[in-house]
């Protein structure tokens, strides 16, 4: 699909029904911000979300990876900490006191050998994109969100070996904070 077919896109999103009162009925913003965007995008760059939670109801602190196809969380490790989170995060408060991170990696090798330089770029704005959305669903549920910065080394050696070879392009913070 080009960008010339705007019908086709508004299709898309009349079939979807996404919604903030959706949101704030069920509250799936890991599952909204990974939908398929009715925008100019490339195939096999989607980021896979990373994620240390602390404090969520009905799930177990720890590091997970979210799937996106079967809407799905699985536990890398219950053995997560605030202050490894802050110390990911450069130390930055919002790391330590937000009850979730997810953190946007991928494969760059095959990305960057399908599209050469532009490939990180293009990365990038997927992962962008990824995290942008979740963090106007997470202000559409009244929680916090703000993007921080990381040690990309560390976090992909935090979540390995799941997350072997991948590159951290995104980092948000959300939720409440330990503070409320």
């Amino acid at each position: 699909m080009d960008n010339w077919h705007s019908g086709l896109a508004l299709t898309y999103l009349e079939e979807t029904k996404h919604s903030y009162q959706s949101l704030l009925d069920d509250r799936h913003f890991l599952d909204w911000g990974n939908q398929p965007q009715p925008l100019k995008s490339y195939r096999g760059l989607e980021a896979i979300p990373y994620c240390l939670l602390h404090a969520v109801e009905g799930v177990t602190s720890g590091a997970y990876v979210w799937h996106p196809p079967s809407r799905s969380l699985e536990l890398l490790a219950a053995s997560a900490s605030r202050q490894e989170a802050g110390t990911l995060a450069l130390g930055q408060d919002p790391a330590e006191e937000a009850s979730v991170l997810v953190f946007a990696l991928c494969d760059l090798l095959p990305i960057v050998e399908r599209l050469g330089n532009r490939g990180y770029r293009a990365a990038q704005l997927e992962a962008g994109l990824m995290g942008g959305r979740m963090y106007l669903a997470a202000y559409a549920q009244g929680l916090g969100a703000t993007g921080l910065t990381f040690l990309d080394d560390d976090v992909t050696a935090y979540f390995a070996p799941h997350a072997a070879a991948k590159s951290v392009m995104f980092l948000l913070a959300m939720g409440y904070t330990a503070h409320r």
